[in-house]
């Protein structure tokens, strides 16, 4: 009874599934996981934007796809092996980032972050995990409580290092981190020019990249 009220309470009213059901378990432990709802506009630039009712029929299709999107990331067991906030962020990646595709094919807008265009570097289920770590991840402190210089830095080092992705993988993710690479930019640019074809686009993900 109470995953169905709080499905109601999100806005997933009458849906089924693991995905909502997650979504609900997460939103009854306190956690920020709000879908976004079928709207009339959408905001733009800070400009709202109406849509007609054929945009919105579909805007709400390509936007509802992140529930199976969902799904495949409750799949994996770096998903399981994530406490309740970093599960409400990764989710919060994906749903994001079919919001963002959503507008893209409706209006023809490109939306996407550079997280999220890199997800034409590393899937999606799989960035939307890792960065959620990342963003847990804190400095540490000295014994008077000072922030000790670098040792952020070095933790997330360590753990995007021993990720089971390619080097030019771990040297983007680095970047994302909001950390520049000193190497690795011939692999990185490679590995981009073989997956994005637009160049702004390209550009765009290299400097993301930390470069």
């Amino acid at each position: 009874m109470a995953r169905t009220i709080a499905r109601t309470e999100i806005g997933l009213r009458g849906a089924s599934g693991k995905a909502a059901d997650e979504l609900a378990r997460l939103y009854i432990a306190g956690e920020s996981v709000m879908p976004k709802k079928t709207a009339e506009q959408v905001t733009i630039d800070g400009e709202q934007v109406p849509l007609t009712n054929a945009q919105m029929k579909a805007f709400d299709s390509a936007y509802k796809a992140y529930l199976p999107a969902v799904e495949k990331l409750m799949g994996s067991s770096d998903y399981r092996d994530l406490d309740d906030a970093g599960k409400a962020k990764a989710i919060g990646f994906i749903e994001e980032y079919y919001y963002a595709q959503a507008v893209e094919s409706v209006l023809k807008i490109s939306r996407l972050t550079a997280k999220q265009q890199a997800t034409a570097i590393i899937p999606a289920d799989k960035l939307a995990v890792y960065l959620a770590v990342i963003s847990s991840i804190g400095s540490d402190k000295d014994e008077d409580g000072n922030t000790i210089t670098g040792s952020r830095k070095k933790k997330v080092f360590d753990y995007i290092n021993k990720l089971p992705i390619s080097a030019a993988q771990k040297y983007v993710l680095m970047g994302l981190a909001g950390y520049k690479n000193e190497k690795g930019q011939s692999q990185v640019e490679s590995l981009i020019r073989s997956k994005v074809k637009d160049r702004n686009t390209a550009t765009a993900l290299l400097e993301a990249s930390g470069y």
